[in-house]
């Protein structure tokens, strides 16, 4: 890609943020508390960062520990708005994902969601803590999951290889081992990760 192709995607990416951020669709989707709100908060983030708007990408992401992981997340790790979905675990997981993202965005804005914890107590690590017992200990999972959970082990895994650096817990470090997943070979996991390449 030339630096006038390069230049075009980043005022193309760079329109499309403040799209995300003044039309009334994006505005009804960071409206949202669960994995959609989540969602837009990673996706303008990015967008942002790599359009040159750092100030845009601060902005919403200094916003994650009030805006999301308080509202999100339980004292127990739980988080009510996906496990009230008719496939609570994917979407458990699924808005795990975006906290994460946020996460590492953050930590180019020396913003630290890792160790964010509510008032009530809620916290990422603790997300990930609530989820592992259904997979790495066989614990019986109670909510609605269309098509059961067996299959979605391997994107826990990858969460878990993604935060266990940044906690000293001995339950996601044990889960590593313990969930019967293979650790992801496949290019998108490295293209979308690159602190693994």
């Amino acid at each position: 890609m030339n630096e006038e192709d390069l230049q075009g995607l980043k005022e193309w990416f760079s329109e499309y943020t403040n799209w995300l951020i003044s039309s009334k669709n994006g505005m009804d989707e960071r409206m949202y508390f669960n994995n959609h709100g989540t969602s837009y908060d990673s996706q303008v983030a990015t967008f942002a960062i790599f359009a040159g708007q750092d100030s845009v990408a601060s902005m919403i992401l200094d916003s994650v520990g009030i805006k999301r992981i308080s509202r999100q997340i339980e004292p127990d790790g739980s988080q009510p708005f996906e496990l009230r979905r008719t496939k609570a675990m994917s979407y458990s997981i699924k808005n795990l994902r975006h906290l994460i993202e946020n996460a590492i965005l953050a930590e180019h804005f020396g913003i630290d969601l890792w160790h964010y914890e509510s008032d009530k107590g809620g916290s990422i690590r603790l997300a990930l803590e609530y989820l592992v017992p259904f997979y790495a200990d066989g614990k019986e999972f109670n909510y609605q999951q269309i098509g059961g959970i067996e299959k979605l082990d391997t994107d826990l895994y990858e969460l878990l290889l993604l935060a266990s650096d940044n906690y000293d817990s001995e339950i996601l470090k044990e889960a590593l081992d313990a969930i019967p997943a293979s650790p992801p070979d496949h290019d998108f996991f490295h293209l979308l990760n690159p602190v693994f390449q």
